[in-house]
C-alpha cells in the first residue's frame, strides 16, 4: 500500500470510530498530506518510520523558534504518532480516556466519584472537567503501573516523584495545572476518609514556569480583513458579520458558533449567551456596526433548508452548502478567520483568539479597569485577564525606570 493510500485509509479508520468528516479531513490536509509529500519528496513509496519521526521534530523545532503555537506543535506530533500506530494496527479509534486508560476497581470507582464531586465544588466548565478526567486517570494509572493498587501506601514522596516525572515531560504551567488539580484531589479524599493525610506537603515546591505573551492583533490588519471581504455575497455578509463580531466583542469562537437568533436582544441593544467554556451569563452591547453586520446577514444572506427567512434552526451563524446547518465544529469559526487572512495577503500564525487579545488590549490601553475587562471578556477569575496588561506597549513605557544617576562601577559607558 503506497503511502498516499495509508492515508486515505485512516480517514476512512477515523470516520469509521465516530470522527465527524469534517475533524477526519483536517486532520489528513494539515498533517497527513503533508507527511505523504515528504515521503514523495524523498521517493519514497511506502511509510517510513524515521520521515514520520522527523515530520514530528520539525514541528517541535516549528514550536521552539516561535512559528507554532503550543497546541499546533502537539496536533502534529499527535497525528505523527498515531498515523505510525495506525500502519501497525490499522485502527485509527478516538481516544476515549476510559478505553485508552484502564484502571483497575478501585481507582475507577474513584474517578467516578471524584470527577462530577470536584467539578461541582469548583464550578468547572465541560473543558476544565475533560481535562480534570484525563489528568486524574493519568495519575491512578501511573499509582498503579507503579505497585500502588491503592491509596494506602502512596505518600508525599511518591506524589512528589509523580510530579516531577510530569515536569521532564510537559511544560511548566500544565504541570502547576495538573499540581492544582492533584492537590484539590487529595485534599477532597482526606476530607471523605478515602485517606488519613491531605498530603499538601508534596505540592508545597516552585515549578519554573516561561509562559510566551501572545500578541494581539494590530488594528490595522483587522481591518484589512474586513475591507477585503466582498460582502456581496451570502458568505460574504457571513464571514463579515462574525470577525467584526469577534473583533468588537471579544467572544470566543465556541460562544459565535454557539449564538442563537433568541440571544440577540434587537430592542435593548444586548447580546446575551451562556459562555461555552465556563457556564457563566455573559452580556455585552450590541454596537450598532456589529448590530447592522448581523441584520444585513441573517435577512439577506442566512439560508436555512427552508430557505429565506424560515427559521427552524436557531443558531445564527450557519453554513453556505445545504442542508444549512449550525457549525459542527467550532473550529469552523478560527478557519473562516484565517482564510479571510490568508486572501488579505497576511499569512503569519494568528488565530482568531487573537482578536480577543486585541480586545483585551484596546481596553487596557484605554485606561479602563482591569476588573471591567475581566467582566467584557467573560473571564472566570481576573487573573485570566492579566496577560492582556502585557501587551498594553504604549503605557508600559510610562513604567520605565530612568537610569538617571546610575553609573556602572569602571566608570562610564561611551556613547
Amino acid at each position: 500500500m503506497t503511502i498516499q493510500e495509508l492515508a486515505l485509509c485512516a480517514v476512512e479508520s477515523m470516520i469509521g470510530y465516530g470522527y465527524k468528516p469534517i475533524t477526519a479531513w483536517w486532520t489528513y490536509e494539515n498533517n497527513l498530506s503533508h507527511i505523504v509529500k515528504m515521503h514523495v519528496d524523498r521517493g519514497a513509496k511506502s511509510i517510513e518510520e524515521d520521515i514520520v519521526k522527523e515530520y514530528a521534530e520539525i514541528a517541535k523545532g516549528k514550536y521552539e523558534s516561535g512559528e507554532i503555537s503550543y497546541n499546533n506543535m502537539r496536533f502534529r506530533v499527535n497525528a505523527a504518532e498515531r498515523f505510525l500506530e495506525f500502519a501497525i494496527t490499522g485502527i485509527w479509534a478516538r481516544p476515549e480516556l476510559e478505553n485508552r486508560i484502564h484502571l483497575n476497581p478501585y481507582y475507577e470507582g474513584l474517578a467516578k466519584q471524584l470527577i462530577p464531586a470536584l467539578t461541582k465544588a469548583n464550578d468547572w466548565g465541560a473543558s476544565t472537567q475533560s481535562m480534570y478526567t484525563g489528568n486524574i486517570r493519568r495519575h491512578f494509572g501511573w499509582l498503579e503501573q507503579n505497585g500502588f493498587d491503592t491509596l494506602e501506601e502512596v505518600d508525599e514522596k511518591i506524589l512528589r516523584e509523580y510530579l516531577v516525572r510530569c515536569i521532564s515531560t510537559y511544560s511548566g504551567q500544565t504541570v502547576v495545572c495538573r499540581r492544582g488539580q492533584l492537590k484539590k484531589t487529595y485534599v477532597y479524599l482526606h476530607q471523605q476518609g478515602v485517606i488519613g493525610s491531605s498530603m499538601e506537603k508534596a505540592f508545597r515546591f516552585r515549578i519554573p514556569v516561561s509562559k510566551k505573551i501572545q500578541q494581539p492583533v494590530p488594528q490595522e490588519e483587522t481591518a484589512k480583513v474586513l475591507a477585503s471581504i466582498d460582502r456581496s455575497t451570502p458568505v460574504g455578509k457571513r464571514d463579515f458579520a462574525i470577525i467584526l463580531l469577534a473583533a468588537i466583542t471579544g467572544l470566543r469562537q465556541s460562544d459565535i458558533a454557539e449564538l442563537k437568533l433568541s440571544d440577540i436582544d434587537w430592542t435593548v441593544g444586548e447580546i446575551r449567551i451562556v459562555q461555552k467554556k465556563t457556564g457563566q451569563v455573559l452580556t455585552l452591547p450590541l454596537t450598532a456596526d456589529v448590530g447592522e453586520a448581523l441584520m444585513d446577514y441573517i435577512l439577506n444572506g442566512r439560508v436555512t433548508a427552508l430557505g429565506r427567512p424560515q427559521y427552524e434552526d436557531e443558531h445564527v451563524f450557519l453554513t453556505t452548502i445545504a442542508p444549512y446547518k449550525a457549525f459542527k465544529c467550532y473550529q469552523s469559526i478560527g478557519n473562516i478567520y484565517t482564510g479571510r487572512r490568508k486572501r488579505a495577503g497576511f499569512h503569519h500564525n494568528n488565530g482568531i483568539h487573537a482578536l480577543r487579545r486585541a480586545v483585551g488590549r484596546d481596553m487596557i490601553t484605554a485606561g479602563i479597569p482591569i476588573t471591567a475587562v475581566s467582566q467584557v471578556l467573560g473571564h472566570k477569575n481576573i487573573d485570566s485577564s492579566i496577560p492582556y496588561i502585557a501587551v498594553d506597549t504604549v503605557n508600559l513605557k510610562e513604567c520605565a525606570l530612568s537610569l538617571e544617576g546610575i553609573e556602572p562601577q569602571g566608570g562610564r559607558f561611551d556613547v
